[in-house]
């Protein structure tokens, strides 16, 4: 079984501004014969690639021990950018732990031809003479290839699908969940967008940049991490672009919406809760329209994106609440989940 933990692991690039402080992080597989795909994510600056370089050993922690099981397990790793040799053929790159001194005891050969095979790179491996002449998608499953072909047990993957098209991304994301299941590998796949988590991930490690300057980590599977985020920052990330995080109280089992300076907590409202009504509920302000989505203003401040099909009646100009909402303290930390019907709890 491969392991991972940090034992209270603090680490800054200065004693005196740490970014991690006593972190503790248990990542392991569910069991030998099986990968497992974990997405890490967080805010632009929250520590992400500092993380895996911790891994990697390219950052010492101040204090604490970074631990992985077993002793000897072997860790690739695959760069936002792929690092590719101009001067050395596609397939000389995609060979290169071959000849590397420090890796080619690892090297295994009949891995690669079929890796080569399963990610459709033996032909272009075969007939291309330059690394120019290869396209973004190529050349980021070229990099996948020779990260795998050491046959490793932990694979850290830093942004692999930046800059390519969607179609192609899907595809990249599709074969690094197959070869990470496939060959039992725990793979760390650091992404900003909740669909790349969804098209390959079994769990999320979410950091959270917080107020007091410390990054804390929050760390759960993933359908839990969709359905209830733990920190209304990954709330946002996961709601992407029609996050609707308003301020509210709760009174005798109703639900209200106030300005945020008479608020009690945080409301994450699913667009798919949100219904018009020209009778009942808060009253709103239309800030713009689109096709697909507008956004109002309620008149205590809140703002709302909802689908422009639900603005179709006119005369119109309040809005209920009816579905699941998230409650989150006003430290931003998750509470728990309520059914609403007609803006009351039930």
């Amino acid at each position: 079984m491969t392991k991972l933990t940090f034992d209270n692991v603090s680490f800054g690039y200065s004693r005196n501004l740490p970014i991690f402080r006593n972190t503790f992080i248990n990542l392991k597989l569910e069991n030998p014969n099986r990968g497992k795909i974990i997405a890490l994510m967080g805010s632009s600056g929250s520590g992400k690639s500092t993380l895996l370089k911790l891994i990697l050993g390219m950052q010492k922690p101040l204090d604490g021990e970074i631990k992985i099981y077993p002793n000897k397990a072997v860790v690739s790793y695959q760069p936002q950018d792929a690092v590719l040799f101009e001067f050395l053929s596609p397939k000389y790159n995609a060979r290169y732990f071959e000849r590397s001194t420090e890796f080619k005891s690892l090297f295994d050969n009949n891995l690669f031809n079929d890796l080569a095979i399963k990610l459709g790179m033996d032909s272009v491996l075969n007939n291309a003479k330059s690394i120019v002449e290869l396209s973004g998608g190529q050349r980021q499953r070229l990099s996948l290839l020779r990260a795998l072909s050491i046959r490793p047990d932990i694979i850290l993957l830093d942004e692999a699908t930046n800059g390519l098209d969607s179609e192609v991304k899907i595809q990249f994301l599709q074969e690094l969940r197959r070869l990470t299941i496939e060959q039992g590998i725990l793979a760390i796949y650091t992404t900003h967008h909740k669909i790349e988590a969804e098209l390959c991930a079994d769990e999320v490690l979410y950091i959270h940049k917080a107020k007091n300057g410390f990054n804390e980590f929050y760390h759960n599977n993933i359908e839990e991490f969709v359905e209830k985020p733990p920190i209304l920052d990954a709330a946002r990330v996961f709601n992407y672009p029609m996050s609707n995080i308003v301020h509210g109280n709760i009174e005798n089992h109703q639900l209200n919406l106030v300005e945020s300076s008479l608020s009690s907590y945080f409301f994450d409202v699913k667009i798919d809760s949100i219904e018009t009504s020209a009778e009942l509920g808060f009253e709103f302000d239309l800030v713009s329209r689109a096709p697909k989505f507008s956004t109002i203003r309620l008149r205590n401040g809140n703002q709302l994106v909802l689908p422009t099909a639900t603005l179709i009646h006119k005369e119109h100009s309040m809005i209920l609440l009816t579905g699941s909402v998230n409650i989150y303290s006003l430290d931003e930390k998750y509470i728990q989940t309520l059914s609403i019907v007609k803006n009351r709890v039930i």
